[in-house]
């Protein structure tokens, strides 16, 4: 396998690695842990895991003094469409992040979120520091480019649960 670090545009981003090495061999069943050394800045963009075999993990993102974590799953075979559940009840937020790993492509990214019962529901993203007062069905991703934004509901008025599409 080889590890690669992107920026958001897509160009490459050094990162210092406290264990474990951007290229190696996975034995069948076995496993790498690759850590990164960490920062006080917040550094945004992805992280790529080529190879000619299939690879499953996660990532995990960690803010040790704070007590905060999250996993996300490696998707060793891409897709067109992706569900993402979410719960407002509480006061976490719905973080999401989307990478376009074509090179050469931009992509358009169909957005649809659905209550529980799958009802349709308005959807409104904070991309930029606000979020957007319209509803939102589509985000463009230009090549090898990532966004991260926060979803919920637009105008809703109390804890709403279900699942947002994306299909592409």
């Amino acid at each position: 396998y080889t590890l690669n670090f992107w920026t958001e545009n897509g160009t490459s981003l050094a990162v210092a690695l406290s264990q474990g090495s951007t290229t190696g061999t996975i034995p069948v069943g076995g496993r790498a842990t690759i850590q990164t050394a960490g920062v006080r800045d917040t550094v945004s963009g992805w992280a790529e895991v080529v190879s000619d075999q299939r690879i499953g993990g996660t990532a995990i993102f960690r803010v040790t003094d704070q007590n905060q974590e999250a996993a996300v799953p490696l998707l060793s075979n891409g897709g067109y469409k992706v569900h993402i559940p979410f719960d407002t009840s509480s006061s976490v937020a719905i973080g999401i992040a989307l990478v376009n790993p074509s090179q050469w492509a931009a992509t358009q990214v169909n957005v649809q979120m659905r209550d529980q019962q799958g009802n349709r529901l308005p959807l409104t993203i904070n991309l930029l520091g606000a979020f957007s007062t319209t509803e939102v069905s589509s985000l463009t991703l230009q090549p090898h480019s990532h966004v991260a934004f926060n979803a919920r509901p637009l105008n809703a008025t109390g804890p709403v649960s279900g699942v947002i599409e994306f299909t592409s």
